[in-house]
């Protein structure tokens, strides 16, 4: 079976994001204290731009079987193992 779709995952950007900012939190918090060239090393990782590859595969379907429309999601990511799920049935008529 194939993917329907493979985008970027949302838990790895969060988690980049994050990572980002305790860099750029331990720069401003060692400002003085540690040595010159692990300040600017922080601060250069801390400012580089989250560069994220296509690895949350994503599986949907959608069908209308008699009167009720059934909504199927899955995604999950290669990296970080996220996992999310989502179904529904809805009567249509």
């Amino acid at each position: 079976m194939s993917a329907d779709n493979y985008s970027k995952c949302p838990k790895c950007r969060a988690d980049m994001i994050k990572n980002k900012k305790d860099l750029i939190e331990r720069a401003s918090e060692g400002y003085g204290k540690i040595s010159a060239d692990e300040y600017n090393d922080l601060l250069t990782e801390g400012s580089k731009p989250i560069d994220l590859t296509e690895t949350l595969r994503e599986d949907y379907e959608f069908y209308l079987q008699d009167d009720i429309l059934g909504i199927s999601y899955s995604c999950s990511c290669s990296v970080c193992k996220f996992h999310f799920e989502y179904k529904q049935d809805v009567k249509v008529c």
